[in-house]
C-alpha cells in the first residue's frame, strides 16, 4: 500500500544584526551592544508525495501512477549595513570620546515589511500580483484544453476538406489584388477610397493567412506524413500548457531611528500550468490521417462564421470538444501540475535623510539589498471542464492585437460601404454622418 513521505533539503540560517553604542561620557568608553532579531538567509526545500512499493517493477509492466504531490522552496539572500551616527562635539575631554551609534548587519532587510516566524527568524512578507480567482480560471482553461485534445488526431481532415475549396478560391484572387494594392499603396493612401480598399484587403489577407491558409498547409503536411501509416496500438498523451506572468516595480519610503530613506522593490510572479491525459488507443490508418469521431462532431462549430472570434474571447470551442466522447480511447489517468514562482528584489537607493538633534551627524547611510524567492508546485487530478474567459484575451498579446485590428478594419470598411459614406471633403461640407442603425445591427 502506498504511503506518504516528506523530504527536506537545505536550511534558512540567521545572520547577526546588532545595535551598539558608546555613550561618550568619561565613565563609559566601551561599546554597549544589543542583539536584534536575525534576518534569514539560505535555501530550503520540502516535498510531500506518495511512495509506491515496487514502483519500477510495476511501471515496467505498464502500470501507470498519477499520485498527488506538493513541494515548496524558499531562497533568501542579501547584504548591507544600517546607518551610523555620532555627536558633533567631544563628550569626554579626558579621552576625546564622542557618542557613537551603529546599526551593524543587514538592517535594511530587517526593516522590510514582515514578521518573526516560529523559528525566531525575521521573514519578509509575500506580495503576490496575480489574483487567486485568475489562477483558478487559468487552471480550468488549460485543463479543459487537455480534455478537448483527447480523441483528436494531429489534423482534422473533416474540417480541412470542408474548407479546402473555399480557402483556395479566396487565396488566388486575394494574392493578386494584394500585390496590386501594395504596388500602389503610397499613392492610394493619399485618397480616401484607395486607402479604405487597401486597409480592407490587408486585413482580409492577414485573417485568411492566419485562420485559413496556415491550418490548411499544416493539415496537408500531416496527411503526407501519415499516408503510409498502418493500424497501431499505443498510448497517447494529450497535453495542454500555458503560462501567465506579472511584474511590478515600486519605490517605497521607510524609516529607521532618525533616518528616512527609499528603496526599490521589483516583484515578478509566474504561474506555469501543465495538464495531461493518458489513453490506451487502437489507431487505424483512417484515424491517423485525421478522421476522428470528435473531429466530426465538432465540425459544425469550426465551420460557423467567426467561431474563431468567440474562441478568442472564451474557451468555447475547447469546452465543446471536452464534452464530446472519445470512442476507443481508454483513459489510464490524468493530472494537472501548477508551478508558481514569486520573486521579490529589494535595493536601498542610498538617499538617507536623517533629522538628528543638532548635536549629531550621519556618518554612514542605510545601504543594502535583499532577494527572496518562493517556489510552490503541486500535482492533482484534472478538474471538470469549464467555460471561462481566456487569459490571453488582452491586447498585450501582439498576435491577438493584430487579429483584433484586422477584424475591426474589415467591419468598419463593411459599415462604411453599406452607409455609402462620401469622402472626407464632402462630409466636412455636408455634415453627413454614419446612420445609427448600421452600428446597432453590426
Amino acid at each position: 500500500m502506498s504511503y506518504s513521505r516528506v523530504r527536506t533539503k537545505g536550511a534558512i540560517v540567521p545572520t547577526a544584526l546588532t545595535y551598539r553604542k558608546i555613550h561618550g561620557d568619561c565613565a563609559t568608553t566601551a561599546w554597549w551592544t544589543a542583539a536584534a532579531v536575525n534576518i534569514g538567509v539560505g535555501d530550503f526545500s520540502t516535498m510531500t508525495d506518495l511512495v509506491v512499493p515496487g514502483f519500477r517493477r510495476r511501471q515496467q509492466i505498464g502500470e501507470t501512477f498519477f499520485n498527488p504531490m506538493s513541494s515548496s522552496r524558499v531562497r533568501y539572500y542579501g547584504d548591507g549595513n544600517g546607518p551610523a551616527s555620532q555627536t558633533v562635539n567631544v563628550q569626554c575631554a579626558a579621552t576625546g570620546s564622542k557618542e557613537l551609534t551603529e546599526y551593524n548587519g543587514n538592517w535594511f532587510a530587517r526593516n522590510l515589511p514582515g514578521a518573526v516566524s516560529a523559528d525566531g527568524i525575521y521573514r519578509i512578507s509575500l506580495n503576490p500580483l496575480i489574483p487567486g480567482d485568475d489562477v483558478e480560471d487559468y487552471v480550468r482553461e488549460i485543463s479543459t484544453e487537455a480534455q478537448n485534445q483527447r480523441g483528436r488526431a494531429d489534423a482534422n481532415l473533416f474540417e480541412t476538406l470542408a474548407e479546402f475549396n473555399s480557402t483556395l478560391a479566396m487565396l488566388g484572387p486575394l494574392i493578386g489584388r494584394l500585390n496590386d494594392r501594395v504596388l500602389k499603396l503610397e499613392s492610394d493612401l493619399r485618397r480616401y477610397h484607395g486607402s479604405a480598399v487597401a486597409v480592407q484587403e490587408i486585413a482580409g489577407a492577414w485573417l485568411t493567412g492566419r485562420y485559413g491558409v496556415k491550418p490548411l498547409v499544416k493539415d496537408i503536411f500531416h496527411v503526407l506524413e501519415n499516408l503510409a501509416a498502418a493500424n497501431v496500438h499505443k498510448r497517447i498523451t494529450s497535453r495542454a500548457k500555458g503560462e501567465i506572468s506579472s511584474t511590478s516595480l515600486e519605490t517605497i519610503s521607510a524609516t529607521l531611528n532618525y533616518c528616512q530613506y527609499t528603496y526599490s522593490r521589483k516583484t515578478t510572479e509566474t504561474y506555469t500550468v501543465r495538464a495531461m491525459c493518458l489513453d490506451d488507443v487502437y489507431l487505424t490508418a483512417v484515424n491517423q490521417l485525421g478522421f476522428t469521431f470528435k473531429g466530426l462532431v465538432t465540425l459544425p462549430w469550426e465551420l460557423l462564421t467567426l467561431s474563431f472570434v468567440a474562441d478568442w474571447i472564451a474557451n468555447l470551442g475547447s469546452f465543446i470538444g471536452s464534452l464530446v466522447p472519445s470512442p476507443g480511447w481508454n483513459a489510464l489517468g490524468s493530472c494537472v501540475t501548477v508551478r508558481r514562482v514569486l520573486t521579490q528584489e529589494y535595493a536601498a537607493n542610498g538617499d538617507s535623510v536623517c533629522i538628528f538633534p543638532s548635536s549629531m551627524i550621519l556618518t554612514r547611510p542605510m545601504s543594502g539589498s535583499y532577494f527572496a524567492e518562493w517556489e510552490d508546485k503541486y500535482r492533482s487530478g484534472l478538474p471538470s471542464p469549464a467555460l471561462v474567459i481566456r487569459n490571453s484575451f488582452k491586447f498585450e498579446n501582439p498576435v491577438r492585437f493584430a487579429d483584433a485590428l484586422a477584424l475591426a478594419a474589415g467591419r468598419l470598411m463593411f459599415i462604411s460601404k453599406k452607409a455609402k459614406i462620401p469622402p472626407r471633403e464632402i462630409r466636412r461640407k455636408t455634415g453627413r454622418t454614419l446612420p445609427d442603425h448600421l452600428w446597432s445591427h453590426q
